[in-house]
């Protein structure tokens, strides 16, 4: 109905992201350069935070796309939306974003795991990017763990909201 009205050609207000309808004012253009660069030269982690409604999410698809027509290849990127996960669910989430299903045992058996399919894609020359929408949700205990999978990952982004920057940049996440 507003199609007609407005001349639009397609919906602009749909309920999924569409990366189309990005509008890249100067400080989600200035946030999109830094978290390439950082991703691109492999600088580690890199956290983008920001108020809720601000466009985290949308900036974060961009970054995505980008890096799956570059140097990342199908496999390389690991995308969690939403992680209302236990520690374990979480790790077997991971693992599976990345293309390895049905790992069982204990925390610290999918742990090794994680290391060794991450050394493994090293060896292989492959580049690693875990990218965890709403990390926030993340349970205290499993922010620890998140900590230590920073220094495991050549590249980490966390995406979060900003009320939460103490909780990840406290001791007990090692950062």
């Amino acid at each position: 109905m507003y199609l007609n009205y407005w001349g639009l050609i397609q919906k602009p207000f749909e309920n999924t992201l569409d990366s189309s309808f990005f509008y890249a004012s100067k400080m989600h253009t200035g946030a999109l350069q830094r978290v390439l660069y950082a991703l691109t030269e492999q600088k580690g982690c890199v956290l983008l935070s920001g108020e809720y409604g601000c466009g985290k999410t949308a900036l974060v698809r961009m970054v995505v796309e980008s890096l799956t027509s570059g140097d990342y290849a199908d496999g390389d990127i690991a995308l969690i939306n939403f992680p209302l996960f236990t520690g374990d669910e979480l790790m077997r989430k991971v693992l599976f974003q990345f293309g390895i299903e049905g790992v069982n045992g204990s925390r610290l058996d999918m742990f090794h795991r994680v290391g060794a399919m991450l050394f493994e894609r090293l060896l292989e020359g492959r580049k690693n990017l875990l990218v965890i929408d709403e990390a926030q949700l993340i349970s205290e205990p499993d922010v620890q763990i998140q900590g230590k999978w920073s220094r495991c990952l050549p590249e980490t982004e966390r995406h979060r909201s900003p009320s939460l920057s103490e909780r990840w940049s406290s001791p007990h996440t090692g950062q």
